[in-house]
């Protein structure tokens, strides 16, 4: 009787266990996300420089990337283990700090999932696609082999003060994951509105 007590007892911590790991598993992408966007929230190109960058405590433990006088610092959050399980397709946001000569010159998150076209929401010190900014442009290979939505906007934009309420950090832990780059990127239905009625 002790014995089946001792086992039942033991076998519900595990299975209390499992779900609590689970849980932290699913859960632990879009926590990601959220710091990251925090993390490059209010950096103005052309003014916040690489020291300043490095004052936030997520940029002090980051490899820093270079490629002629151009290095990035860059973060990863993917829905890796509900997308293991087939609960969700593969969904990954970068989010990517440019810095020249000490400044930083871009600022970058692109949303990538399974199936969708890309979508990259970038800080330039110059918009260079449009009149206006922000700006929003859909690029199409020739042989429709590559397909992805690029926003642009520059550093006078508030767009660069909200970072964590344009991208939906949520979809990175939810069941199925979003469907519709507009709901990845809530700002990009925004700027569509504004583009319709500018």
């Amino acid at each position: 009787m002790r014995n089946s007590y001792a086992i039942a007892v033991a076998a519900l911590f595990l299975v209390v266990g499992a779900a609590l790991l689970a849980a932290h598993l699913i859960a632990a992408p879009a926590r990601a996300a959220a710091a990251n966007l925090a993390a490059i929230n209010d950096i103005t190109v052309g003014q916040t420089t690489e020291a300043d960058l490095l004052r936030r405590p997520q940029f002090q433990e980051l490899e820093r990337n270079c490629f002629g006088a151009e290095c990035m610092y860059g973060m990863m959050a993917e829905n890796k283990f509900l997308n293991r399980l087939h609960l969700a397709p593969r969904t990954s946001l970068w989010t990517m700090v440019t810095v020249r000569d000490g400044i930083v010159i871009k600022v970058s998150v692109i949303c990538w999932r399974v199936g969708s076209p890309g979508v990259s929401l970038s800080q330039v010190m110059g918009v260079k696609d449009c009149d206006h900014s922000p700006c929003i442009k859909d690029l199409i290979t020739p042989n429709r082999a590559f397909q992805s939505t690029r926003i642009t906007f520059d550093s006078r934009s508030e767009i660069r003060n909200h970072m964590p309420e344009a991208v939906n950090s949520a979809c990175l832990s939810r069941l199925h994951g979003c469907q519709m780059n507009t709901e990845l990127m809530p700002i990009l239905r925004e700027i569509k509105v504004a583009a319709v009625t500018r």
